[in-house]
């Protein structure tokens, strides 16, 4: 799997998952949009805000900037299974 590896998921509820299978032992980071009108970007204001939901891996969301990579990576091990629960700020 390359990197920068994307899925369009549709959102059905308060909840929604997305599965990636079969990818390489490495560190990653994980970062969820909630494109709401279906207008594939996220819509900012004049400042840069976002205006639609995002979220990132280890839940690290800032008003006043991006997270780093840091803040957001996780390590996936051969044969490993690792959830993560990323929660959406509007």
């Amino acid at each position: 799997t390359a990197p920068g590896l994307q899925k369009r998921i549709p959102v059905t509820g308060v909840t929604t998952t997305c599965t990636f299978n079969d990818m390489p032992p490495g560190t990653y980071a994980v970062a969820v949009l909630h494109d709401e009108n279906s207008n594939n970007k996220l819509d900012t204001n004049f400042l840069g805000i976002p205006l639609e939901g995002y979220g990132m891996s280890n839940n690290h969301t800032h008003a006043l900037r991006r997270p780093t990579w840091n803040e957001s990576k996780f390590v996936a091990a051969a044969a490993m299974t690792v959830t993560l629960r990323v929660t959406l700020r509007y």
